[in-house]
């Protein structure tokens, strides 16, 4: 699985390298226009012999996911649930109980994948692709047998970095983008609020 998940990084990232003089025109690949008809929420309640049969037909037939993402799309959201599959929803009771999960560790496996810099700039680590690739791998963290750590994911990937990646300067983006696209940080929030502090459930407001 581990090779599988690195050789679509790598693909990726080589589909999407600047083209060499002379090269044709890469088509542009995103989220269509008027597809929301046909999409049903990609529910995740089908069996694995349906789900087998759709990605056998996925060339052919448009599935749910398909009708709004291309091929490329629907391989990262297979690969990061064979990810979660194997390194996320068998510890997910234990997480739960123990009420912390190892979020150092999981998040350098991501980052080691290219999971956590998915539309981060390739000269920074991450994959360089369009927020639809950003959009399908939020959805495919749904997979997660719980909401905690997929939180904690669309923290690290749409609410700390994008910013850094935006705004930041070089010596910022190579001291603090960089170890989080790798996950050797792990981002966090920090929340004040008039009477409440970074409790923000407990704001009160006065009509």
């Amino acid at each position: 699985m581990l090779i599988d998940l690195l050789y679509l990084k790598n693909a990726i990232l080589q589909k999407n390298s600047p083209p060499k003089a002379g090269d044709a025109p890469a088509p542009i690949t995103g989220i269509k226009s008027g597809s929301d008809d046909n999409y049903d929420g990609a529910r995740h309640d089908k069996t694995d012999k349906d789900n087998a049969m759709n990605s056998a037909n996925a060339t052919t037939t448009q599935t749910p996911t398909s009708a709004l993402y291309g091929p490329d799309h629907v391989q990262l959201q297979d690969s990061l649930k064979k990810f979660i599959d194997a390194e996320v929803n068998p510890h997910v009771d234990e997480w739960e109980k123990a009420e912390i999960f190892p979020a150092h560790e999981l998040f350098r496996k991501m980052g080691k994948l290219g999971f956590l810099g998915v539309s981060k700039p390739v000269a920074n680590g991450g994959m360089g692709l369009d927020y639809s690739y950003a959009a399908a791998f939020a959805e495919a963290l749904s997979h997660i047998g719980c909401g905690a750590i997929p939180m904690a994911i669309g923290v690290q990937t749409d609410m700390a970095t994008p910013a850094l990646a935006k705004h930041g300067s070089d010596e910022v983006k190579r001291e603090f983008l960089e170890p989080s696209i790798s996950g050797e940080y792990v981002a966090c929030l920090g929340v004040s609020e008039v009477g409440a502090g970074s409790d923000v459930a407990s704001i009160r407001t006065i009509a």
